[in-house]
């Protein structure tokens, strides 16, 4: 369940189709942590296509929000898994707001 939406990077290019696939989670339990390795692509035809990402980013997850997101309670309930709760937590980050879900690869 990637995610859809135009970024303007910092050089001032913009993806305006950009594809947000999340690559990597690893995990801290005794921590209360998660790192989230997110690669974005410039579109889906590239991430499709086997094309490299054009940037990547970790983001780290810990305290309130790993409680929300990735403590084992909630990931034990039905259809919670470490990825579709990693795409929810992301969406409620700035860079992902607005942000839309795509369902053709997954």
């Amino acid at each position: 369940m990637p995610l859809q939406k135009s970024i303007t990077l910092d050089n001032g290019v913009i993806l305006s189709s950009a594809y947000i696939v999340i690559n990597k989670l690893e995990f801290n339990y005794p921590s209360s942590e998660v790192n989230i390795v997110v690669g974005i692509y410039k579109d889906s035809a590239a991430y499709t296509a086997n094309k490299p990402e054009v940037l990547y980013y970790n983001h780290y997850c810990s305290g309130n929000n790993f409680t929300t997101y990735f403590a084992e309670g909630v990931l034990s309930l039905v259809n919670n898994t470490p990825l579709t709760k990693g795409y929810e937590w992301l969406l409620t980050l700035p860079i992902y707001s607005g942000a839309i879900v795509v369902w053709e690869n997954f």
